[in-house]
């Protein structure tokens, strides 16, 4: 899962939800060597291919097609892709691997003529996108707010669905699942904004089970897991916890406000709690027997840091770098069975750029690809049990709208 800032996704949902533009370009910095010299240095381009028609809530095809701009897309070149698909416009901040080898990117679809949207896209192991889902409401205001695949290979969204009323502006949230075909499968009512109830980000354990991370009215953090039928089986109340993954031991793993990560057992009740500074969000993840990785920059300036956790706490490495500049971040990390980490982020060298890089079970960087033509973001990144990394996010457009993309590296 993607670990954008929370105070920016919940405004997504209700305030910026009526400003329909898409992301601008960032502030550039000045241009350096990089520092590490692992991985491949090969460049892939691939053009993008025709988006299939979206689905919509029940699975049914919508009739618009998602390439409104008859113009040829542009290119996204990234050092040692198999592919690169930019799929539509908006922005991936969010991507899942499941077992047939396909990427499924969960964002927001958005133009400078359209409302925001509940963006879904099922990306075929070539880079062919398979289908969209319709997983918000027509003509609503919408956003996926957190994402995951089970081990069946059903998608599930939190979707947060705007909507106007006469005292203003407000939100209602959604627990969505759907079959590999796009067919809504099980929903969930979580409630609106206006009652307090405000539910950002979403973690999906194999057996279908979830926990959800909220705000409650004074902004106090509530973590919830509930079963494959969506019953609540417990739910604590921790100020500044935020639940990032969950695995088929139903253990979780959490980052504690900026300064600190948490393992959660099956029971929700606390294994272990480690002071771990975090200037950023920070990114976390973990593996079936229960080790952590947690990935981003202790202060501004400083290093980028993946560092891996053993089951009782125990810190078993850490890997310091720098990729450009002082201005490296980290958005996104995760672990596979074989103890590979996969990290996503950018950097900031004559705008923004996308990066994807591979850490072997020891922490040592095996491989760094980095997306320099046009400008981009990674936001998020999933590996699967083959090893392959899929890096999703944003890519930008002089002149033009800002697009979706999934890019995929073996």
């Amino acid at each position: 899962m993607t670990s954008t800032d929370r105070s920016a996704t919940l405004a997504l949902l209700v305030a910026a939800a009526l400003t329909a533009c898409g992301p601008a370009s960032g502030d550039t910095a000045g241009d350096t060597d990089t520092d590490a010299t692992a991985g491949d240095t090969d460049t892939t381009t691939v053009d993008m291919p025709t988006t299939a028609a979206s689905e919509g809530p029940t699975g049914e095809p919508d009739d618009t097609d998602t390439d409104t701009t008859g113009e040829a897309p542009p290119e996204l070149v990234c050092a040692g892709a198999s592919w690169a698909t930019p799929v539509e416009p908006g922005e991936f901040l969010g991507v899942a691997a499941d077992s047939r080898g396909h990427a499924i990117g969960f964002g927001t679809s958005q133009t400078s003529l359209t409302f925001p949207d509940a963006l879904i896209v099922d990306v075929g192991p070539d880079g062919v996108p398979v289908h969209s889902i319709g997983a918000g409401a027509p003509g609503e205001y919408d956003s996926v707010g957190g994402s995951g695949v089970d081990g069946d290979d059903n998608v599930y969204a939190l979707v947060n669905e705007g909507f106007t009323t006469d005292d203003g502006l407000d939100a209602r949230f959604w627990l969505r699942k759907f079959d590999t075909g796009g067919a809504l499968v099980g929903e969930l009512d979580l409630g609106t904004a206006s009652q307090g109830v405000r539910p950002y980000d979403l973690a999906v354990a194999p057996d279908g089970s979830v926990v959800i991370t909220s705000l409650d009215p004074v902004d106090h953090d509530v973590v919830t897991r509930r079963g494959p039928d969506f019953a609540v089986l417990w739910e604590v109340n921790a100020p500044a916890l935020h639940v990032h993954a969950v695995n088929a031991a139903s253990t979780s793993v959490a980052l504690r406000s900026r300064d600190g990560v948490v393992k959660l057992g099956a029971d929700g009740q606390t294994e272990w709690d480690i002071d771990w500074p975090l200037w950023n969000p920070g990114a976390a993840d973990l593996d079936d027997l229960g080790n952590v990785v947690v990935a981003g920059t202790a202060e501004a300036g400083a290093p980028l840091s993946v560092a891996r956790f053993d089951p009782d706490g125990t810190l078993a490495w850490e890997t310091k770098f720098t990729l450009r500049n002082q201005f490296d971040e980290i958005a996104d990390v995760a672990v596979n069975a074989a103890g590979t980490v996969a990290v996503a982020g950018y950097t900031q060298t004559d705008g923004w750029k996308a990066f994807a890089l591979r850490l072997d079970a020891a922490g040592e960087i095996v491989a760094q690809h980095h997306c320099d033509q046009p400008e981009s973001r990674g936001e998020a990144i999933a590996i699967d049990e083959a090893g392959r990394m899929f890096l999703a996010g944003i890519l930008f457009q002089d002149g033009a709208e800002n697009l979706a993309y999934v890019a995929a590296f073996d």
